[in-house]
């Protein structure tokens, strides 16, 4: 009689041992990724792929020809939205402003638009993203807002350096925001790398036109994005 107390021990930590082994693991969290072209095409592609590999619940919302700036029939601020509504994600990725760098359609009646070379489009292209981060940024965990890469274009290289400042200071004005550049990851001294290798040493074209990427370059370029944000997750979470 006096092993019987020994015995049970034994049991119950062999049963509580079990049930730890059998726990199912904590699920990780469920991701919604919106944006314009170069979210429908390959970046947009890999980074749904990739994060579903790797466990995610992943939803991907895309729209050509769409943005931010007003010009554009698409409403995201309202389409996010409803996509939350519609899924409940815990991450958001948002990547806008290859169509943006334009003009600014404007609120007020005494003219129809803010061009980009106008003194007033930085404050109200960052109302617009103002908008979009206020509508759907208290609404899930995290949004990670993925800045404009470099690129080899007369027009548009000179202009995605003054989106990417807009972006980076209206995500740093939302707490649970956080902006991920890509320019300095896509430049050499400041230059468009045509150019780029990815994880495994194999080397190939980032684009196949002057914005667009290739498989290999939404995969190099994807692999940095999801690295940033795994890396600020495991930073929060400490």
């Amino acid at each position: 009689m006096r092993a019987l107390p020994s015995i049970l021990l034994v049991f119950f930590g062999i049963l509580v041992s079990c049930q730890t082994q059998t726990r199912a693991p904590e699920a990780l969290p469920s991701i919604l990724i919106v944006g314009d072209s170069i979210i429908l095409g390959k970046l947009g592609e890999y980074l749904e792929t990739e994060l579903g590999r790797r466990g995610h619940e992943v939803h991907r919302h895309a729209m050509v020809s769409s943005g931010l700036s007003g010009l554009h029939d698409y409403n995201w601020p309202e389409a996010t939205y409803d996509y939350i509504d519609r899924y409940h994600p815990d991450l958001l990725i948002a990547m806008f402003g290859a169509n943006d760098s334009l003009a600014v359609k404007n609120y007020a009646d005494d003219a129809k638009f803010t061009f980009f070379s106008d003194s007033g489009f930085r404050e109200r292209y960052a109302r617009k993203v103002r908008l979009f981060l206020s509508l759907n940024a208290p609404r899930v965990k995290t949004v990670y807002w993925v800045g404009q890469p470099n690129l080899d274009h007369h027009e548009l290289t000179p202009k995605f350096p003054v989106l990417n400042e807009i972006y980076a200071q209206e995500v740093a004005r939302v707490p649970n925001g956080v902006f991920i550049p890509v320019w300095d990851f896509t430049s050499n001294a400041g230059k468009y790398k045509p150019v780029m290798a990815d994880a495994t040493g194999v080397v190939g074209p980032l684009k196949w036109d002057f914005v667009h990427f290739t498989p290999h370059g939404g995969k190099v370029l994807g692999d940095h994005i999801i690295e940033a944000i795994y890396n600020h997750r495991r930073s929060h979470d400490r």
